[in-house]
């Protein structure tokens, strides 16, 4: 009996198949069960047929095996650390390899867990098993070296940079070992801020691994720093060659294919689709809160912010933004940057000149010690720019034009400061440069266009604004038309026919300087979905909304989200409007 205590004292609770697998005893379940019955200070613990040794005299029996025979002590936790690698207990099994004194077992799988332990917020975890183990122990192994810098990256920048550096100076790597590698590269070039990098790093690695790339956790990431790419770089198309086939890098891990419908979010949002970046939010929001999915959460926060924002809600959009913007986001440096440039552009599009400054100097300010890289720069110039001309400095805005380049924005930034200046002419010439890649691009152009030929060519100025108001209508945009729209509102209004009502009211709100406040006439804004018509039909009935959920078969939340976009395409801000309104438009039948 006190031989299988003291085997059993190396885990904290045990159960039939590890006291044997500890004891090499087939009989030691029934000796613990014993155990618990003569009171010998083990419990049982229900359910499971798990038992539990008193924890004082479990640490006394573990000092003990410890003082008189250290080899057994480590041989005990490599067999507890065996046997939770083969139950799938992986973060279990490091805690046993580090106490047995095998780092680089424990290494092997702290790298597979690094993710997970990150997005699950426990990054303290991590950091403290990290530390436990020292690099100088496998200096001669590359791959050692390479797993290492991977569990620093999620921790912490300069350590991350540390250990990159150092698996970079080890022995030379080829095939497998050279895309991890280069993945770790890819990785190291988006949390500086240079995601176009980061794309082809991640894109060169995967074509360098032996075999089929998700087989391995970080072959598995690299398709997540593809999709980071193109999701920043604002041209994700669903249903586009590009998205297609990260959708089928990822489709082999769960995890990465949900952790996808973030950047896929995000992309939504940034690229001008408001209305699907926000549904596409709550509809992900109850599994990332289910899963513990930390990352996963902050990419759906800003792409709500940024949808909110566009959509025209200041009030909800500033509060989300304030709170991203305080608070860091490594290592998605982009998120906490990106709030802060959507927070000067929401303070302009309300006059508060000061409070632009400031949140440009913020973004500013991380730029410089954080987040340097190419796409990151483009990204602060732009809003530099649109800042300058804002405050009346049309030399500052022209030194940052010359800051960005991007191939897009650099000839739009271009333009708008020659349209500042009155340079029409010279403004078409160089829009004519800028091959939009998104939604947003489009209406941003198209806008820039009618503005640069309003005075020589009507016609065709009200031609690139009815365009621009058709896109942006379609998709639900109001503050990027709002903001850009201010000196063609004539065109605007010309073009209203071409656009939902509910819409073009909205919109003569944003330009007018103001926050969209819902209309209790009411108008469709766009299209009801199918779901959203269910709800709607429900809301004449004294049902309350938990009990709508129940007679849909969806969640409480799910209905109150479908009830906000409800309330935003029809323009009301109360359910017994969005009745009166519905009827109206005849949309109960």
């Amino acid at each position: 009996m006190i031989s299988l205590l003291l085997g059993v004292s190396v885990a904290d609770r045990v159960n039939y198949s590890l006291a044997e697998a500890l004891t090499d005893s087939s009989g030691a379940g029934e000796m613990l069960a014993e155990a618990e019955r003569r009171g010998l200070f083990v419990t049982a613990l229900e359910p499971g047929g798990w038992f539990e040794v008193h924890g004082l005299v479990r640490d006394l029996l573990r000092a003990e095996l410890g003082r008189r025979q250290p080899e057994r002590l480590r041989d005990l936790h490599a067999r507890a650390a065996r046997w939770f690698e083969a139950t799938d207990d992986s973060t279990s099994a490091v805690e046993h390899w580090l106490s047995a004194g095998r780092p680089r077992e424990a290494l092997r799988l702290l790298a597979d867990l690094a993710v997970d332990l990150f997005d699950g917020g426990r990054a303290s975890a991590m950091r403290r098993m990290t530390e436990e183990i020292s690099p100088s122990s496998f200096v001669s192994d590359p791959e050692a070296m390479i797993e290492y810098a991977w569990c620093q990256m999620p921790i912490d920048r300069q350590s991350f940079q540390i250990a990159l550096a150092a698996a970079q100076s080890s022995q030379p790597v080829s095939g497998h070992s050279a895309g991890r590698l280069e993945i770790l590269r890819a990785a190291a070039a988006i949390t500086s801020g240079d995601w176009h990098r980061c794309e082809d790093q991640a894109r060169a690695a995967l074509d360098a691994f032996d075999g089929p790339a998700w087989l391995d956790s970080l072959g598995r990431f690299g398709w997540s720093l593809v999709a980071r790419g193109i999701a920043l770089d604002e041209r994700w198309f669903d249903g586009g060659p590009e998205v297609e086939e990260v959708v089928r890098g990822v489709s082999h891990d769960p995890e990465r294919a949900v952790a996808l419908e973030g950047t896929r979010a995000v992309a939504l949002a940034l690229g001008g689709y408001p209305l699907d970046a926000v549904r596409t939010a709550a509809r992900v929001r109850p599994i990332a809160e289910a899963g513990d999915m930390g990352t996963l959460r902050v990419d759906l926060a800003l792409a709500d912010a940024i949808g909110i924002r566009e959509l025209g809600d200041h009030g909800q959009a500033r509060q989300l933004l304030e709170d991203l913007s305080s608070q860091s986001s490594y290592p998605n440096v982009f998120v906490q940057f990106l709030a802060q440039l959507e927070l000067v552009e929401l303070h302009l599009s309300e006059g508060a000149l000061d409070c632009a400054r400031s949140a440009f100097r913020s973004a500013a300010e991380i730029c410089e010690y954080d987040f340097g890289g190419r796409g990151a720069t483009d990204c602060l110039a732009r809003r530099g720019v649109v800042l300058g001309l804002a405050c009346r400095e049309p030399g500052d805005a022209a030194h940052w034009a010359r800051q960005i380049e991007d191939p897009f924005w650099r000839p739009v930034s271009d333009a708008r400061v020659l349209l500042a200046a009155q340079r029409r002419t010279e403004a078409a010439g160089s829009l004519a440069l800028a091959v939009p890649r998104c939604a947003r691009h489009q209406v941003v152009r198209h806008l820039l266009l009618g503005r640069s030929l309003h005075g020589s060519d009507r016609g065709s100025a009200e031609k690139e604004v009815a365009a621009a108001a058709e896109i942006a209508a379609e998709h639900g945009m109001l503050e990027t038309v709002g903001d850009s729209g201010r000196d063609v509102l004539d065109l605007l209004e010309l073009a209203a026919w071409r656009v939902p009502d509910g819409w073009m009211r909205r919109l003569r709100h944003v330009v007018a300087g103001g926050e969209v406040v819902p209309s209790p006439t009411g108008a469709l804004v766009a299209e009801l979905t199918v779901r959203e018509r269910g709800v709607l039909r429900l809301l004449p009935t004294r049902l309350t909304l938990h009990e709508i959920a129940d007679q849909l078969f969806i969640s409480y939340n799910t209905v109150k989200f479908h009830l906000r976009v409800i309330y935003q395409k029809l323009g009301v801000n109360s359910r017994a409007e969005a009745v009166a309104t519905a009827r109206r438009l005849s949309l109960m039948r």
